[in-house]
């Protein structure tokens, strides 16, 4: 599968990040050792262009690696169309043992990747840059998360070939699926949606609380930290839920639980809004509460200002979120068919 057309341009995005995130890595080491913001020597002045056009192209990096993403979801859609099996993108990823450890490395760049960005937004807000140091000492970070998720591309699309024969998510999401996945992820369907939503109520009230304590300047910093890690938590309990009981009613199907085929046309792109609200919530809430460990004082108002929106931000998608995934429920409990 390396000659397929989403197989060079994954190999080529990374080969461009790969370079450019080589060109700032070196770069990175002089600034984390060297660079002191009330010097005024030549070298100093050198590190602060030379820290401005490496925090340039790592933001272009995040942002190919955030494209490659999604571009890798679809490469595994349309792998389906040839593998024996395969019915849709989870019988690519089981295809080998590299396809589904991609995929999760894949999205916890997601947020390691937009993090980054915004702690870059941040800092160059002060002529300053107080964070420079500190999203440079990130690199060697998601530098190594970056060489993960391509050695894993590589390893997955290289041993995926045409006469392989794999299965699909009828076998994977049951009760004789591969290591007993079904029963691992052990709650019924009613106990799956009722924390769904219990989960993203509560979590939805909570950062519109938090909005308001923002707005009057009297929210406490460990409020926001156990709501990030509320958000983070219900990231995977969330995922498990879509999985396993939002998406049988998608497709009206008792044992059709794919978490791809909602991003296929027939299903009129319904996947997109929903993981969208869904991710963009949990990030939201998430990198609010990162942020709160940013002490400097050149950019607190920056960082005050984007945990409000934030929160604000994450109380919206939470809430379409909810209405997107309740939906296909309602309507299914209403005339016994799907909404598409």
């Amino acid at each position: 599968m390396l000659v397929n057309i989403y197989s060079i341009t994954l190999s080529l995005l990374s080969i461009v990040a790969g370079f450019f995130f080589l060109r700032s890595l070196i770069v990175a080491f002089r600034i984390v050792r060297y660079f002191n913001i009330d010097e005024d020597s030549r070298l100093q002045i050198r590190l602060e262009d030379e820290g401005l056009l490496s925090s340039a192209l790592i933001q272009f990096c995040c942002f190919i690696q955030l494209g490659g993403t999604l571009l890798f979801v679809l490469a595994a859609d349309d792998f389906s169309t040839v593998l024996a099996g395969a019915m849709c993108g989870t019988g690519s990823l089981l295809a080998n043992a590299y396809g589904f450890p991609a995929l999760i490395v894949k999205l916890v760049g997601i947020f390691c990747y937009g993090f980054w960005i915004v702690l870059h937004r941040i800092d160059i807000s002060s002529p300053a840059f107080p964070l420079m140091k500190l999203k440079h000492g990130l690199l060697f970070v998601i530098f190594p998360l970056f060489l993960l998720d391509t050695s894993l591309q590589i390893l997955y699309l290289a041993n995926l070939t045409p006469d392989i024969v794999t299965s699909c998510c009828g076998t994977l999401f049951t009760e004789k699926g591969p290591d007993g996945f079904g029963p691992n992820l052990a709650f019924s369907a009613t106990n799956q949606f009722l924390l769904l939503f219990g989960g993203g109520s509560l979590l939805a009230i909570t950062s519109l609380f938090l909005y308001k304590m923002l707005s009057t300047g009297s929210a406490n910093a460990w409020l926001l930290r156990i709501n990030g890690t509320g958000w983070a938590l219900y990231c995977v309990f969330g995922l498990m839920a879509i999985i396993l009981t939002i998406s049988s009613y998608v497709y009206a199907m008792p044992y059709h639980n794919c978490p791809f085929d909602m991003l296929k046309p027939e299903y009129y792109f319904f996947g997109y809004p929903l993981y969208f609200t869904f991710f963009g919530a949990v990030f939201c809430g998430v990198s609010s509460a990162l942020l709160t460990w940013i002490r400097a004082n050149e950019v607190q108002s920056m960082v005050f200002n984007y945990q409000r929106n934030s929160m604000k931000i994450a109380f919206l998608l939470s809430l379409c979120f909810m209405i997107l995934a309740a939906a296909p429920v309602f309507f299914y409990r209403l005339g016994g068919t799907d909404i598409f």
